[in-house]
């Protein structure tokens, strides 16, 4: 029992991490409304043959373009199965930083660095659970007809966990991801990303064993934008 409350709660506790998008940063005095649920699938070797247990955030977002080379935001999720007495909830504060720019005549890619931090809870029953991550993704935009974008996104991310009931455990994840903003007329813009993490968690307490080692982290974010 103690183990599958362990895993539900790292699973739940997982906070959103599909949050770089386009590699472009907003125009000047552009603001931008999201909304993008996220499902989550945390695997990890807590026993040799491996647990895989999934996840749920419904999240809201706002951005606006500070400069030519800087925008900055916040997101606001949560979730929760009442039946189960779960519940979840986070913020996190975005920026964007502009690095290369598409050159329109000669090709290229647009580049950006979108560093993200936040807090998440995670409240199963009894006290809660408290998460504190951040993220750094460098985002490669190639352009796909004149207004779509196709972004790659390698990126570090860290997470601590820590509650009443336990010593802090932080954790450093590695991995990347794959995303598709799709224009959609002038004001709106659909981008499914997919995030996929690995850390080298070492599991099984005091005697810890080699196929017992490792968590991957896989997301994916169905982000639909609203700029004005």
């Amino acid at each position: 029992m103690k183990r599958a409350l362990w895993l539900l709660a790292l699973a739940a506790g997982c906070a959103p991490l599909a949050h770089g998008g386009r590699a472009r940063v907003l125009p000047v005095g552009r603001n931008e409304v999201t909304f993008a649920p996220e499902v989550t699938l945390l695997s990890t070797k807590i026993t040799p043959e491996g647990v895989t247990l999934p996840s749920l955030q419904l999240g809201l977002g706002y951005h606006r373009g500070v400069t030519q080379r800087l925008e900055l935001g916040g997101r606001v999720w949560g979730f929760g199965v009442e039946r189960a007495d779960l519940r979840t909830w986070g913020a996190a504060l975005d920026a964007k930083i502009q690095l290369q720019w598409q050159d329109p005549l000669t090709g290229g890619a647009d580049i950006a660095v979108a560093p993200s931090g936040g807090y998440h809870q995670m409240k199963l029953g009894g006290t809660p659970e408290h998460f504190a991550f951040a993220s750094v993704p460098l985002l490669v935009g190639l352009p796909v007809g004149r207004r779509h974008q196709l972004v790659f996104g390698p990126r570090v991310a860290w997470h601590a966990w820590w509650g009443e009931s336990q010593r802090a455990q932080r954790h450093v994840f590695y991995g990347g991801s794959v995303a598709f903003a799709l224009a959609l007329g002038e004001r709106f813009v659909f981008i499914p990303e997919l995030v996929l993490l690995w850390s080298p968690i070492q599991f099984g307490g005091e005697a810890p064993q080699a196929e017992q080692k490792g968590a991957t982290y896989m997301s994916l974010g169905l982000g639909v934008g609203l700029g004005f």
